[in-house]
């Protein structure tokens, strides 16, 4: 993994369900949107109970919104990255991701990291003493390529050559594990498309027709 310091760090999921003052009213925080613009990942949106709302400021550990900015586009933290399947080109490995690291600069929230490993999943779980035994690891946003909605996951780019330099049977084996639009997005530019692609046809054979016992 890779280091990264991130300077007071604040974890998407330990402000899941807190107050968010929207035009004056309080309501829960459910997820936050992101919009990526000039390799920032700022939070621009909130989504509560009672719809979404444009994200305005965050003061004092305190988010304010207002609904009066019209229709939200973003990225939804929860529906996008939570959980999702990451191929780590540099540890040849799948791994999902368990938490979202915010930075808070100037009132406004950034996204700065994926974390993932046992420490994330253990404090989802409430499982806080056990998780403090585990050092974080952490994914740099700005190394990460976000697959479209359709793939449904993520692929570590890092670089995209890196991908590139693996060999064929690393790669089917990698991506095989994802669900298949995740990885044909990964290798849609790739030397490796033909490869994943005869390896798809493959496990959908044996999946058609499986092998009778002997």
């Amino acid at each position: 993994m890779y280091a990264l310091a991130v300077g007071a760090p604040i974890l998407a999921s330990s402000i899941f369900g807190a107050p968010v003052a929207i035009d004056g009213a309080s309501e829960r925080l459910i997820d936050l949107g992101v919009v990526r613009a000039a390799g920032s990942w700022r939070i621009s949106a909130v989504r509560t109970r009672r719809g979404d709302a444009a994200f305005t400021s965050w003061e004092a550990g305190r988010i304010f919104a207002t609904a009066s900015g019209g229709d939200v586009e973003a990225t939804w933290l929860r529906e996008a990255l939570f959980d999702r399947q990451v191929v780590d080109l540099a540890g040849h490995r799948v791994i999902r991701v368990g938490d979202v690291v915010l930075r808070a600069d100037a009132g406004q929230l950034e996204v700065v990291a994926l974390e993932v490993g046992a420490a994330a999943v253990l404090r989802r779980l409430r499982l806080f003493r056990l998780a403090a035994r585990f050092a974080p690891q952490l994914l740099p946003i700005d190394r990460l390529h976000l697959a479209s909605a359709v793939a449904g996951g993520l692929l570590l780019d890092a670089p995209r050559a890196r991908l590139e330099e693996l060999e064929p049977e690393t790669v089917t084996g990698l991506l095989s594990r994802l669900p298949v639009p995740a990885a044909e997005h990964a290798v849609r530019h790739s030397r490796h498309r033909d490869a994943v692609a005869r390896g798809d046809q493959v496990r959908r054979r044996r999946h058609r027709y499986p092998r009778l016992p002997r």
